[in-house]
C-alpha cells in the first residue's frame, strides 16, 4: 500500500469515529509514530475537534492501526501549507 493510499485510508479511520456532522471536516489524516496528525478544512474545525481529543484518541487506540498513538496534533491547510512554504526555502 502506497503512503498516500494509507494516508487515506487512515482518513477514512478517523472519520468513522468522529461525530457524522464533524467527521466531513477532517480532510486528512497520517500517523507519525506515535502521534496522529488529523488536518481539518479551518482553524474553527480544528480547535471544535481538538475539544474532542482525549475521547478520539482513546476509540482511535481500540483498533489495531492506532494501538501505540499517544497523541493527536490538529492542524489546518494554512499550517500545513506555513510549513511546506518554509521547508521549500530553507
Amino acid at each position: 500500500m502506497s503512503q498516500i493510499e494509507y494516508d487515506s485510508d487512515t482518513t477514512k479511520i478517523v472519520q468513522s469515529v468522529l461525530p457524522a456532522n464533524e467527521a466531513p471536516h477532517c480532510v486528512g489524516a497520517s500517523v507519525k509514530g506515535t502521534v496522529v496528525v488529523l488536518m481539518a478544512d479551518s482553524a474553527a474545525w480544528a480547535s471544535r475537534l481538538r475539544f474532542r481529543k482525549k475521547a478520539l484518541l482513546a476509540n482511535l487506540q481500540q483498533i489495531q492501526r492506532f494501538a501505540l498513538v499517544q497523541d493527536i496534533i490538529f492542524v489546518t491547510n494554512a499550517t500545513v501549507a506555513a510549513s511546506v512554504s518554509s521547508q521549500i526555502r530553507a
